[in-house]
């Protein structure tokens, strides 16, 4: 008696194979992805600046323009406005997260109230100051672009930011 001369055993083993051959592949691959998901000994990182000289001078400038705030540096828009409709947060997530300005300027309470992007020597791209002006206008939060060598004056600043009574507690 030989296997392949018993046909009702080939029609047993054969489903039986092939559901052992799947869970076997099922376990090789989960085994597979936890392996690429497993922390590292040793980081194949180092650290870096966040800011660059052009931005370093700026955040020094707005610090003390803005010495009674806080100022965030390339905080996503994402962090501080939320959608109107809930359902749809997921969708404005993946559309606003890589969106982030130079700077941010908070009040204590972590209240924004005016964000400003450092213009690189080549600029920023219109279609992106177009977004952030729109995207921030419409929030109800000033948004400037500088650059390094025509900053404006801290009153200028403190106006646009934090209406008059900044600019008059500036000047005390």
């Amino acid at each position: 008696m030989t296997f392949w001369n018993e046909p009702w055993l080939l029609v047993v083993a054969a489903p039986l194979l092939l559901a052992l051959g799947a869970l076997l592949h099922h376990t090789w691959k989960k085994r597979q992805v936890r392996s690429q998901r497993r922390m590292p000994r040793q980081w194949p990182l180092t650290t870096r600046t966040i800011v660059n000289s052009d931005e370093l001078q700026v955040w020094h400038w707005l610090s003390r323009a803005f010495y009674d705030h806080h100022v965030m540096i390339k905080l996503p828009v994402i962090r501080f406005t939320l959608p109107r409709d809930q359902h749809e947060g997921l969708s404005w997530y993946h559309l606003l997260s890589g969106v982030y300005c130079t700077f941010t300027v908070c009040r204590s309470d972590g209240r924004v109230v005016g964000c400003l992007d450092v213009a690189s020597r080549s600029g920023i791209p219109r279609s992106t100051r177009q977004l952030k002006h729109s995207l921030l206008t419409q929030c109800g939060l000033p948004y400037w672009v500088v650059k390094t060598s025509s900053l404006p004056t801290v009153s200028e600043i403190r106006s646009e930011f934090l209406g008059e009574l900044g600019t008059a507690q500036a000047m005390k």
